[in-house]
């Protein structure tokens, strides 16, 4: 998962104090950090205050610093300049703060920090997948969803690979038999029986029935199947599954999945919820 992470976050990487073990499992997880390159002047500033209370040395505070740069990417602080001050007039915030709501944005994913008062504001003022508290990143939809946030992401770069590996197996019949070739269902059984594929299905498989509501739901929203809200879709969802609906079914569908997901975050921020 792709996270942009503030100094709050970082300096607990190398410093002992309170949430450093959901700090550490961010890097544990395998997630790709990102930050404003003025993520380096906060966090030496944070050290130099533990530097002078003698809660870590000046070998470890150097050895910190060096350390931040091969465990994430910096982006120019430069580039954010202007969004972050527009963040910080609509959030009422510091804009140092909302340089890293804006590289969130910029890198379209989501900042995680230790700060409270700065993750209440800007989820106050609508970004709710965009925001999270240390320790509750996984989960943008939480009380809309039965399916964690995690799990949505997986399938995505599941689906991905499954795109890619069909994209090469339609391409390769082609080569074979002609550019005006028609691919028949039969030409993509490489695909079908791909690694790649088994994985998805086995992935899906895994979801508990509510959770493969939610999927198949979201997947319909992305569709712009007609229904007023999200609960009666889910309802609908629910009801369908037994007698209509197994994996294949939802795997065809899967390409409208990040649509229903923005089109959920959107009915979010119009109700509060």
């Amino acid at each position: 998962m792709k996270l942009v992470v503030d100094a709050s976050v970082v300096v607990k990487w190398f410093v002992e104090e309170e949430g450093q073990a959901e700090a550490i499992a961010i890097l544990e997880r395998g997630d790709e950090c990102f930050a404003p390159d003025f993520v380096l002047v906060e966090v030496a500033g944070a050290l130099d205050k533990k530097l002078k209370s003698g809660t870590v040395t000046r070998e470890q505070a150097f050895e910190a610093i060096t350390a931040i740069q091969s465990k994430m990417t910096m982006v120019a602080g430069i580039r954010l300049i202007e969004s972050a001050l527009d963040l910080a007039a609509e959030l009422n915030h510091p804009v140092a703060d909302c340089l890293y709501l804006a590289c969130a944005l910029e890198l379209d994913t989501s900042v995680v920090s230790a700060d409270r008062l700065f993750i209440e504001k800007a989820r106050a003022r609508g970004y709710l997948s965009r925001a999270f508290m240390l320790g509750h990143e996984a989960d943008p939809f939480s009380g809309q969803l039965v399916v964690k946030f995690a799990d949505l992401q997986r399938i995505r770069e599941l689906h991905d690979q499954v795109k890619a590996v069909f994209a090469s197996v339609e391409d390769q019949v082609k080569r074979l038999s002609g550019r005006f070739h028609i691919v028949q269902s039969g030409d993509m059984k490489p695909a079908f029986d791909s690694p790649a594929y088994q994985r998805l299905i086995r992935f899906l498989d895994s979801l508990d029935r509510n959770a493969r509501d939610d999927v198949i739901a979201l997947c319909w929203l992305g569709r712009d199947y007609n229904k007023e809200t999200w609960e009666e879709l889910r309802a609908h969802a629910a009801s369908f599954y037994d007698d209509h609906l197994d994996t294949n079914y939802i795997i065809s569908k899967l390409a409208h999945l990040s649509r229903g997901l923005e089109w959920l975050e959107a009915h979010m921020k119009t109700t509060g919820g």
